[in-house]
């Protein structure tokens, strides 16, 4: 990590960290984080530390992390302070669009995407059907269409309303279409708290619930509700599960139907689940300076989140029937209240989301009740 100081003068403006390597610098190459800068002129500074990937003391935003201090640092000075590292969303930006299959081509993409607007500049027949959609949890947007024969397509592509960003023109390949696949969540096992859904990897448009039926053990049917996630392209079915049960899905072809007005194939599943004392419990109570709302995530030792609790005021924390293991816990303050960790941004002076971990590994065991307290400082 590189600490880094630039004088505040007339020449310094906010971008100076792009442009210029600072007057003073510090930097380590093992696992220290404590730096000290000394014989430093007296004035005032702007002090910023990165993660120089590019190894050029410079901000490039692509590869460095970043972190700052909003207020002045006036020299001489015997303060401590304290900086965090963050990875910024990078600026908008479209790479080449290309053919993926013969009914889609594919827009890579880095940035925000909420304003987003692409259009096609050539002619489409009204006889084409067509359709922009998100690839879920990917930095792609699918556009989906009808084929029909044309030697090449231009698309304008603008951030906002009024900001113009690009044009591309692409041609088309010799390529197969992609076809209706619908996958499963789960294949046998399921926990009691797991969401069960059907994945497409085609935007759908039509779904008839008279073609999907549970079963429980008895060959009884069970009631069950159908929502569609339009944003992951997922069907999520929702049923009451029992411990120690065995559930038949069946899901008839027209259960659902894609874009391209395919549809399913006969889908069998038969999924169980474990008895509760097969797993454990974990209550957390917060005390201290909290201040809401908060995101309360349970980890694996990775830092993957296994659940997580999405909280507005004060409360116990229950994390139940989960598996055996050593988990972590990570407190995220969402202080813009959308329910997401949300990074900082330098140029913007946004500092990240705080977030704190609990200080030990918990140790879950099956068929136990464990209960523990986070006391977070003030």
């Amino acid at each position: 990590i590189s600490v880094m100081l630039y004088e505040i003068d007339t020449s310094y403006t906010d971008s100076t960290i792009y442009q210029k390597p600072p007057n003073y610098i510090a930097n380590t190459l093992d696992s220290t984080t404590v730096f000290t800068l000394r014989n430093l002129k007296e004035g005032e500074y702007a002090l910023f530390a990165i993660r120089d990937d590019s190894k050029n003391n410079l901000f490039d935003q692509r590869t460095d992390k970043i972190a700052f201090i909003e207020q002045t640092v006036v020299l001489p000075t015997d303060s401590a302070f304290i900086l965090t590292l963050f990875r910024e969303i990078p600026d908008f930006s479209v790479s080449q669009p290309s053919f993926a299959a013969s009914n889609k081509i594919i827009f890579g993409f880095s940035g925000e995407i909420d304003s987003v607007e692409i259009r096609p500049l050539t002619q489409i027949p009204d006889t084409v059907s067509t359709l922009f959609a998100k690839e879920p949890e990917k930095d792609t947007i699918n556009y989906w269409f009808t084929p029909f024969e044309i030697d090449s397509l231009l698309f304008e592509i603008k951030n906002d309303p009024t900001e113009y960003i690009d044009t591309f023109t692409v041609k088309p390949r010799k390529l197969a279409a992609d076809t209706l696949l619908v996958s499963a969540s789960h294949r046998s096992k399921i926990n009691f708290e797991d969401q069960f859904y059907f994945q497409s990897n085609i935007p759908l448009t039509k779904v008839d619930t008279s073609k999907l039926s549970i079963q429980n053990r008895d060959s009884l049917l069970i009631p069950y509700t159908v929502e569609r996630d339009s944003i992951l392209n997922r069907l999520l079915i929702n049923f009451d599960k029992e411990p120690n049960g065995l559930y038949s899905l069946t899901a008839l072809p027209e259960f659902v139907s894609s874009f391209f007005e395919e549809t399913n194939d006969t889908l069998f599943l038969r999924l169980s689940t474990s008895s509760y004392a097969d797993f454990g419990n974990l209550r957390i109570r917060l005390n201290g300076a909290i201040s809401y709302p908060i995101i309360l995530q349970l980890t694996n030792e990775k830092g993957e989140t296994q659940r997580e609790i999405i909280a507005s005021e004060s409360r116990l924390f229950e994390f139940n029937n989960i598996d055996p293991g050593d988990y972590l816990i990570r407190l995220i303050f969402d202080s813009n209240g959308n329910g997401l960790w949300d990074t900082g941004n330098n140029l913007e002076k946004l500092q990240p989301e705080p977030v704190i971990y609990y200080p030990q590994t918990l140790e879950v065991r099956a068929n136990w009740e464990l209960e523990q307290t986070f006391t977070v400082g003030g």
